[in-house]
């Protein structure tokens, strides 16, 4: 049978104890919880209560520590709302220190305005190509080129959100190196300079690459390549005749022209301006070969008989992006069409 004395004792002990537990559970729960974000973007809603028009103000954070509130991890993007001086206070690229509240609020405390710099470089290919755009915070964006000279522009605030929202899918740096065996590609890298530090993301073109691209780091860009077409400027026509020479070049250099190509047959016969962003141009060049087959035949016994090829070069921001021989060669990754 139980002692009543030692139930005594136990509640004595046991007592304490949960007052103690239940008091720091209390205090753990009334202490404030902090999330730190970038600002991705921001906006304005609007709707009505009870009849009468309302507003209320969001800003969207691409979190750098948890949301243990509600329950949103690092690397996530969080819509908070917040008031209007905060609103009107904050930018893209701002880091803010916040203290999470009910319903998805946030009371901002500390805000490290942007110093931020987007630096997007592209260099060699077969033609040495060497290029870079600097973007700064203000939306001021220069263009420097040793082929193509320099040029300026300026972008819109929202266009520059959509640049930091996009690059905020790396949360920090990334490499994709080339595979063993190719040349003439183009490498890139984006050094994106915010508040929280610098992240650095280096890439070759997708075909040359080890392993394969991200969608997102192809959108990305692809939005580069466009800035690029537009710092340039120029007509239709001089693009046109760009895209021309450089698919004549590449065409030239590659190995199954290199081989026995008859220099006095190739003709460009066509260019095709192509609806896209940015625009593609597919270059028709014809040329005349000394013997049949493709790519670098040395070593194989060859009957000498000229034989016509009909290339489709596309370029694509000065960038041979593919080179297709007769509907069935790939002069790019040197393999046959399945």
């Amino acid at each position: 049978m139980f002692d009543p004395k030692y139930y005594r004792i136990a509640t004595l002990v046991l007592i304490p104890v949960m007052l103690v537990s239940l008091s720091l559970n209390v205090v753990n729960f009334l202490q404030p919880k902090y999330v730190t974000g970038i600002v991705d973007h921001k906006s304005v809603g609007t709707g009505t209560d009870g009849g009468e028009p309302v507003e209320w103000y969001t800003v969207s954070l691409w979190l750098v520590t948890k949301d243990v509130v509600n329950g949103f991890g690092v690397g996530e993007t969080v819509a908070y709302v917040v008031d209007e001086a905060c609103y009107l206070d904050v930018a893209a690229g701002d880091v803010v220190r916040a203290a999470l509240r009910r319903d998805l609020q946030i009371e901002v405390l500390e805000v490290t305005h942007r110093t931020s710099r987007i630096v997007w470089e592209r260099s060699g290919g077969f033609m040495g190509l060497n290029e870079k755009i600097e973007i700064n915070d203000d939306g001021a964006v220069s263009y420097t080129s040793a082929q193509f000279g320099d040029g300026e522009i300026e972008i819109s605030g929202e266009e520059y959100e959509q640049l930091i929202r996009m690059l905020n899918y790396f949360t920090g740096d990334a490499q994709f190196a080339a595979r063993s065996g190719v040349a003439d590609y183009f490498v890139h890298r984006i050094t994106v300079q915010s508040g929280l530090g610098t992240r650095v993301i280096d890439w070759v073109d997708g075909w040359a690459s080890q392993e394969p691209l991200p969608a997102e780091l192809e959108e990305i860009n692809l939005r580069f390549l466009g800035l690029v077409e537009r710092l340039r400027g120029g007509s239709a026509q001089n693009a046109s005749e760009r895209a021309a020479e450089l698919a004549r070049e590449f065409l030239v250099g590659a190995p199954t022209f290199s081989f026995d190509g008859i220099p006095e047959t190739l003709n460009v016969t066509e260019i095709r301006i192509m609806e896209s962003f940015p625009v593609q141009y597919v270059v028709v060049i014809e040329f005349d070969s000394r013997h049949a087959g493709y790519g670098d035949r040395t070593g194989q016994a060859l009957a000498q008989v000229i034989t016509g090829h009909i290339a489709e070069v596309k370029v694509v921001s000065d960038n041979v992006v593919s080179a297709i021989l007769d509907g069935q060669w790939d002069e790019i990754s040197q393999r046959m069409i399945e």
